[in-house]
């Protein structure tokens, strides 16, 4: 006997451990994929993305297309050398139409002036199943151009009086801020930075609400830094090109305007969902993003019903004290009405000796059930005293 239960000491014990490790494991693994699915990004989580720079890159999206129509000025078709007949032509009114599969480049060298640049990437076409047959086109005066293959230059009119001074055009898709461009033509180029200056805003939408909330601290963007709106920027390069692999499938236009300014330069105003890459010039990058954390903690919502528990669990001895307290009170009570003494006669009142009952058919009276009433039984019946019987 004694054998089986030292046994069962160390299976009980066994038990303990195995149960406890698994409640302590079961635990920690809905910790981390709750710390992971707060840490991923907020749906309703967007940047606001405010620069001055030189350069733009805009890539288009799948089954997006972009229109700008430009002031007068000059086009140049790029699959033929510069200064060949064919190359330049001028125009009154251009109209440029962009799509996915083409990547255009905007710049601002001097006031008044903006010169883009529009290539066709292989690339960029295959990532979308349904990739636009032409990438991009040219309306010249009302007139279609001849397709070029290679891509096409624009570049604005300067001197005239009756164009304008600035010149605002909408964007969206894929975009790239202050791109990096080299200087010179040999082996002594260096990459200069052409983003001047701007700042990033996180705005969400918190949970159980309809407004958007900007928070945390503006992200400053020093001269010299570079913004990819879609995090695709290759990080073994310079940041001049977007990384294999950006899907252009699974990611949503960044939207805004450019406009040049009477500097020369680009004022660049977009808005931007999911996280957004930036990387100083020759420096590392790092994700701007609002994650989905923010849009917890932001909810007001969230903030009651996390103060209505966090003062449950400050008051859980003293509730848990009460309730223990009611279970005994109403567990008295119940044991009371099911185990109920039944009435005392009257003539057994007032006498501590249970009354005998007569024999029934010559039956032997029923022996005292505990030492008391035994007690209580020899008490009763006594023995004569000798001294007054005797004579």
């Amino acid at each position: 006997m004694s054998t089986e239960v030292q046994q069962s000491k160390p299976d009980s014990w066994t038990k303990r451990i195995v149960l406890t490790v698994m409640t302590a494991g079961l635990l920690a693994g809905v910790v981390v994929v709750a710390l992971d699915s707060l840490d991923r990004p907020a749906g309703s989580g967007t940047l606001s993305i405010s620069a001055v720079t030189g350069s733009l890159t805009l890539e288009p999206l799948c089954d997006e297309s972009v229109t700008w129509d430009l002031p007068a000025g000059r086009v140049g078709r790029r699959s033929v050398a510069p200064g060949e007949p064919g190359y330049m032509t001028s125009a009154g009114a251009v109209t440029m139409m962009l799509a996915a599969g083409s990547r255009a480049r905007v710049t601002s060298p001097d006031p008044g002036v903006l010169r883009v640049s529009v290539e066709k990437d292989d690339e960029l076409a295959r990532r979308c199943p349904s990739g636009a047959h032409q990438p991009y086109r040219f309306v010249l005066d009302g007139g279609p151009t001849v397709a070029d293959p290679v891509g096409f230059n624009y570049e604005s009119r300067t001197g005239t009086q009756t164009g304008p001074n600035r010149i605002s055009l909408p964007i969206s898709g894929h975009l790239i801020i202050g791109q990096a461009v080299p200087e010179g033509a040999d082996w002594r180029a260096r990459l200069a930075p052409i983003l001047v200056t701007g700042s990033i805003l996180r705005r969400v939408k918190p949970w159980f609400s309809h407004d958007v909330l900007t928070v945390g601290d503006p992200e400053r963007l020093d001269e010299g830094s570079i913004v990819d709106s879609h995090a695709c920027l290759d990080s073994g390069g310079p940041g001049t090109s977007p990384a294999s692999g950006c899907s252009a499938e699974q990611l949503a236009p960044a939207i805004g305007f450019i406009r040049t300014l009477s500097e020369g330069e680009l004022q660049v105003q977009m808005y931007a969902r999911g996280p957004a890459s930036l990387q100083n010039y020759r420096g590392p990058q790092h994700l701007v993003e609002v994650p989905l954390s923010t849009a917890l903690w932001e909810s007001d919502t969230v903030k009651l019903w996390g103060a209505f528990f966090l003062l449950l669990f400050a008051c859980l001895e003293q509730i848990t004290q009460v309730i223990r307290e009611t279970y005994n009170l109403l567990r008295k009570g119940w044991d009371k009405v099911i185990n109920r003494v039944p009435p005392v006669h009257p003539e057994t009142q007032g006498s501590g000796v249970a009354r005998e009952h007569a024999p029934i058919g010559g039956s032997k009276p029923a022996e005292p059930a505990s030492a008391i009433e035994r007690y209580h039984l020899l008490e009763h019946v006594k023995p004569p005293d000798r001294k007054k019987t005797t004579r």
